[in-house]
């Protein structure tokens, strides 16, 4: 039985971004740091933790699989859609999640420090609106079945692939929101 307790690691890098960023902007430009330098350097520590947890939930779920689920018949650290395919596979998908978890994270935290509540709130809205608008869209067009159909002929590599979409998107977002972002107490 998959337990889907994984999912809430890719949660818990989302928040650590949202931390790193809003907590270490204003520090590091105190110390000199230019923004443009502040960014990449986030980014490769995101890039660096992605991997890390990447190699962590791939061999705990090799080692899952190959111990029957730890002698119980349990999944934990297999995820029903990441558990097919070789190792390279799951490690693959694993990082390309987390990296979509850590930069959408980011783009929030640098919109926060950017413009505060005010660009939060909107930034939350405009989201919540382009969602809406995509969801209306498939049920007038009664496009729903095709959506599932798409979702399912793609499997869980090619979802993990075009996660990489709002990834890059959420990235230079992140990057240029930041290029004007001053810091405040």
């Amino acid at each position: 039985a998959y337990t889907g307790s994984v999912f809430y690691i890719y949660i818990y890098l989302l928040v650590i971004a949202v931390q790193a960023v809003n907590r270490t902007f204003a520090l590091a430009l105190g110390f000199g740091v230019t923004r443009r330098n502040y960014y990449l350097g986030t980014s490769v520590a995101f890039v660096g933790l992605g991997i890390l947890f990447s190699v962590i939930l791939t061999v705990m779920s090799v080692l899952e699989n190959v111990t029957g689920g730890w002698g119980l018949g349990g999944r934990l650290f297999s995820n029903a859609y990441f558990d097919n395919g070789s190792w390279l596979l799951r490690f693959l998908m694993y990082f390309l999640v987390f990296l979509f978890s850590m930069f959408v994270g980011s783009v929030a935290a640098s919109v926060y420090v950017r413009w505060k509540a005010t660009g939060i709130t909107a930034f939350f809205a405009i989201v919540a609106l382009i969602l809406l608008a995509v969801v209306a869209l498939i049920t007038l067009s009664n496009g729903w079945l095709g959506f599932w159909n798409w979702l399912g002929s793609a499997g869980s590599l090619g979802v993990a692939l075009w996660s990489l979409i709002p990834t890059a998107v959420a990235f230079v977002a992140g990057y240029f929101i930041l290029q004007r972002a001053t810091p405040r107490s």
